[in-house]
């Protein structure tokens, strides 16, 4: 994924990317939370397992980590799924908005399409590939 502020590109895997969890039940303020948690890199792994699909990647090299807060409802940590946002406006009912974390995500869309207008009722994969 393009990283454009580093010039980079950045990778993340389902299994190696997490490196902690929690629950917050209070909902509060979580200031300063993240600089205290573990920042060991697992780029080894998740390069050795990304070559496997893309052997291309063999010539990539390491720069550096980034860390972040990702937010998971709790019923999706064990599987990673993430639901998508999808907000269709009243004023300008042609304009939605989509927020999706996945690339597969589009595959939702034409489960979700058909059913907000019957003129998509048709909305398949097929132009996805050609």
């Amino acid at each position: 994924m393009p990283y454009p502020s580093e010039q980079l590109y950045s990778l993340t895997h389902v299994r190696y990317t997490p490196h902690f969890s929690w629950v917050d039940p209070s909902g509060g303020p979580l200031a300063g939370f993240s600089e205290s948690l573990p920042r060991n890199t697992r780029w080894r792994h998740m390069m050795h397992d990304a070559r496997r699909y893309v052997p291309c990647l063999s010539d990539v090299r390491y720069v550096k980590s980034v860390f972040d807060v990702k937010t998971v409802l709790v019923k999706n940590e064990r599987d990673d799924g993430r639901p998508i946002l999808l907000h269709r406006d009243t004023a300008t009912p042609r304009l939605i908005t989509v927020m999706g974390a996945k690339i597969d995500n589009i595959y939702d869309l034409f489960d979700i399409l058909p059913g907000m207008e019957p003129s998509w009722q048709h909305a398949n994969t097929a132009r996805l590939f050609g």
